[in-house]
């Protein structure tokens, strides 16, 4: 009985070990992905809460901000808020 349950201590082991070696690095990358993201968007919501409170904001599409116009930043924040909204809807 002793050397079955060593045995299987061995083997609970190892196959931590493997799983670890194996999903470690993929949540780091996804972790990395999400704080990237979330600096993005964060980004954007800034420069889009900037041109919002300019009051010509939709009859200057001449002007812009960092080399985009609001309507760009907001097109741009609407496409991060979703991906973000799927990364949460597939993690749950």
């Amino acid at each position: 009985m002793l050397i079955l349950l060593t045995e299987l201590c061995v083997r609970v082991r190892a196959q931590d070990k493997e799983e670890l070696a194996t999903l470690l690095p993929v949540i780091n990358k996804r972790i990395t992905k999400a704080a990237r993201a979330s600096t993005d968007c964060i980004r954007v919501k800034d420069c889009v809460n900037s041109w919002w409170e300019q009051p010509a904001q939709f009859t200057t599409p001449w002007v812009k901000v960092e080399n985009m116009t609001f309507q760009q930043w907001y097109s741009q924040w609407r496409i991060i808020a979703t991906k973000i909204r799927q990364l949460i809807d597939v993690q749950t």
